[in-house]
Order: C-alpha cells, then sequence, then structure tokens
C-alpha cells in the first residue's frame, strides 16, 4: 500500500504541468499497474427447485421498490422496500418448506429418506478409488 501511495502522491505532485488526458493515463497505470484487471468465468448454475413464478414476481416487486428508496432516501419508500423484502422472505420460506415436504413424504424408504438428507446437507459419497492408477487397471488389482 506504501508504494501504492507513494506513486498517487508523485503522480499529484507532477499535476501541475500535466493535461487532464495526460494525467488520467497515469492515473490509469498506476492502477494497472497496482490492481490488475482479471478475467473470471462464472458457470452456470439450475435456478433452486422451490423458485417458482410467484418467488419471481415477489423478488421483481421487492426489486421495484427498492429503487426509489435507493434513489430518493426517504423512509416512506424505505418502510415499502422492506415491506415487500419481508414479503419475498416469507413467499421463499414457504416454497422451501413446501418443497423439502414434498421431497421426504416422496421418499419410499429409510435409504431413500438418508440420501435425500445426506444430499441436502452437501456430504456426497465420495470414490474411495486410488487416484494413481488409471480405471482401466483397477479391476486388474
Amino acid at each position: 500500500m506504501d508504494i501504492f501511495t507513494s506513486n498517487i502522491d508523485t503522480s499529484l505532485k507532477q499535476m501541475e504541468c500535466m493535461t487532464y488526458i495526460a494525467l488520467k493515463d497515469n492515473i490509469k497505470d498506476i492502477l494497472d499497474k497496482h490492481a490488475a484487471e482479471r478475467e473470471i468465468s462464472v458457470k452456470p448454475r439450475k435456478p433452486a427447485p422451490w423458485i417458482t413464478p410467484a418467488v419471481k414476481a415477489a423478488k421483481q416487486k421487492q426489486r421495484q421498490a427498492e429503487r426509489p428508496w435507493r434513489k430518493l432516501g426517504t423512509q416512506v419508500h424505505r418502510d415499502i422496500y422492506i415491506h415487500h423484502r419481508k414479503n419475498t422472505k416469507s413467499i421463499v420460506v414457504a416454497g422451501k418448506r413446501q418443497y423439502l415436504n414434498e421431497q421426504v413424504l416422496s421418499s419410499g424408504s429409510i435409504k431413500e429418506l438418508f440420501s435425500l438428507t445426506n444430499q441436502l446437507l452437501g456430504k456426497e459419497k465420495k470414490a474411495t478409488l486410488p487416484d494413481s492408477v488409471p480405471c482401466d487397471k483397477l479391476c486388474e488389482i
């Protein structure tokens, strides 16, 4: 951080003899040096199964109520936004509860129920096979 600060200070001290474009380019070069732009990739994922059209509509209303509050900052708009946010949360919780109840009730055996529980808790069965041996050679060992 000290190097960054000193680079900015040097740039600002030279500001008197720089044009706007030169100063802008100088600061851009400093930022590129200290905080280089990098590309990230985001994997698309399936929406949660409890996201229904009612949940989508509630989220849309919540976002519509949030915009005036963010723009104007009045207490009335904030109260409207909080009301919509609570409503959205209750709809999501009810949808999730209904989905999970259906999943539990549809499991026909204890094995399916435990499998569902492990899936919901994020516990996955991992293969205990060695990584060092190719799959086609495992059956020969």
